[in-house]
């Protein structure tokens, strides 16, 4: 049923998302690849099933690992999440035959003051700072974390990053997305990766509700009229 509306309808709607971009631009590889094209720092990423470029890449990077695609997996009927975690080389040599069979995704760690979502609705978008860096829980991962249990803020971002952003999405064929950058010491604002349909009560929390001003701005300004 939703596919035959999603398809009824894709001509004369607007869709947040669309579904065929929303398939492609999830994919981890093309958005680090994208980002990297459009001018965001982006950090150091292997993603290999080879074990000695597994060592290699550990000697020369702070590393830690994150799914390539579904952030989460099931045992036994439970759905657990798939946070990103430092890794060590001790842990490559003892893993090597299971790296062999599988490829995993190794990516430089960027020590950070905090972390950034940057919620894109249409063309507004809503940096919203979250201050990771305060729980041990959430230094590595935010999501450790309840966000509620975090300081946030809405903050400004450099108007060329703004830029950049707006380009990646549209680039994706996106009209929303909830992207993820952590920002250094330095004030340097590295692009992680893009959750196309990423939850955002939580930020329009902290905005009070800017974000659900402009998502009903947005779809009102698009009707939809099925025959």
């Amino acid at each position: 049923m939703l596919r035959g509306l999603y398809f009824c309808t894709h001509d004369s709607a607007l869709w947040v998302n669309p579904l065929p971009c929303l398939h492609r631009s999830r994919i981890k590889l093309q958005q680090l690849q994208l980002a990297k094209k459009i001018g965001m720092s982006v950090p150091k990423t292997l993603a290999t099933n080879n074990y000695e470029k597994a060592v290699e890449f550990l000697k020369m990077n702070n590393a830690c690992t994150k799914s390539l695609d579904e952030a989460s997996f099931q045992v036994d009927g439970y759905l657990f999440p798939f946070y990103t975690r430092l890794v060590s080389g001790d842990e490559i040599i003892e893993n090597r035959e299971r790296i062999e069979i599988c490829h995993t995704l190794f990516q430089e760690f960027i020590d950070k003051k905090y972390d950034l979502r940057v919620t894109v609705i249409g063309n507004e978008v809503f940096p919203l700072a979250i201050h990771s860096q305060e729980s041990e829980l959430s230094q590595v991962d935010f999501r450790g974390l309840c966000p509620a249990r975090m300081n946030q803020e809405l903050v400004e971002i450099p108007n060329k990053l703004k830029e950049q952003i707006i380009t990646f999405v549209k680039q994706q064929g996106l009209v929303y997305s909830a992207m993820d950058f952590a920002v250094t010491a330095q004030n340097e604002y590295f692009f992680l990766e893009n959750n196309c349909n990423g939850q955002w009560q939580w930020v329009d929390n902290v905005a009070e509700g800017k974000l659900s001003d402009a998502m009903v701005t947005l779809l009102l300004a698009n009707p939809v009229y099925i025959h």
